[in-house]
């Protein structure tokens, strides 16, 4: 007797009417997909408890836009464990944080890319799982640890002292190489070099 495993595909929410991703999502063949014109339509289709595994919205829709739709159904989206992304013209790093603080699970770019959305949406759905408190904390602390982080005043010292020492063994080479510069050439040996990175001032010998 032949058995066969059944492999179900991730169901994708598309709220709006963009032509060029609608064709993309309903080509795909690695990804089930329903459509949706507006908010309204979509929130009967969540209240029937359907598996979504992930809504894609437009920002701007007829009636309430992408966020303030989030906003409405973000409870129930959590609860359920549903990632809502949102997809938009342009991306910037201040505003992806902006949403991403707030709840929503990543800014797509268009054109779709749909491999991308497929790649990017285990990681996506695993991240709804996370209670937001844990990541609030672990981000805290990643920031606690960056602002409290000291040199041990003993690390301090063993560099101070290291760095004399070689520096001390090392002036008999300095003092030669000076001394051979000062022969060949008339001046300084000595030279002010700036780095830009950090504006600082050291000692070089001219070369």
């Amino acid at each position: 007797m032949e058995s066969t495993l059944k492999y179900e595909k991730p169901l994708v929410v598309y709220i709006g009417e963009d032509a060029s991703v609608i064709q993309s999502l309903s080509e795909s063949e690695d990804l089930g997909f329903r459509l949706f014109a507006n908010g309204l339509a979509f929130k009967s289709f969540l209240a029937k408890g359907q598996k979504i595994d992930l809504v894609l919205s437009e920002v701007e829709l007829k009636g309430l836009n992408g966020e303030e739709l989030f906003d409405e159904l973000k409870d129930l989206l959590q609860e359920r464990h549903i990632p809502f992304g949102l997809l938009s013209l342009a991306k910037k790093s201040s505003e992806r944080e902006g949403l991403l603080q707030k709840g929503i699970a990543e800014l797509y770019l268009k054109p779709l890319d749909v491999d991308n959305l497929l790649r990017r949406l285990s990681f996506v759905t695993k991240m709804c799982y996370l209670p937001k408190v844990v990541l609030q904390n672990d981000k805290k602390k990643r920031v606690s640890y960056r602002n409290n982080y000291r040199i041990p005043i003993w690390k301090r010292l063993v560099d101070i002292v290291a760095a004399s020492v070689a520096l001390l063994l090392a002036s008999p080479v300095l003092i030669f190489a000076a001394l051979a510069i000062k022969i060949e050439s008339p001046g300084r040996f000595f030279i002010y070099q700036k780095e830009w990175v950090q504006v600082i001032k050291y000692l070089t010998f001219i070369s």
